[in-house]
């Protein structure tokens, strides 16, 4: 089996090119993207903009929600979390 593999290296080095532009994109756009997922958890909301159901005793849900949200991006892959606690 023979013949001109430089297609084949030719694609190989534009999928590596683009894994590396999105690794860029992500951790240019995380502090935006984690300050608005904040900001909504803060508000009391969920990412599609729907309030939070109140607690039983009529108390915002979840109050100190967005202290919760992190995202750690020393290296891909990146990820938002939110941790809750019991």
């Amino acid at each position: 089996m023979g013949g001109d593999v430089s297609q084949l290296d030719e694609l190989v080095a534009n999928l590596r090119r683009l894994d590396a532009a999105g690794v860029e994109i992500a951790t240019t756009a995380l502090p935006e993207v984690l300050a608005d997922a904040k900001a909504t958890a803060a508000a009391g909301a969920s990412p599609e903009g729907q309030a939070w159901t109140p607690t039983k005793e009529g108390r915002p849900a979840l109050p100190n929600a967005a202290s919760a949200i992190t995202a750690p991006a020393e290296k891909p892959p990146m990820a938002m979390r939110w941790m809750s606690t019991p």
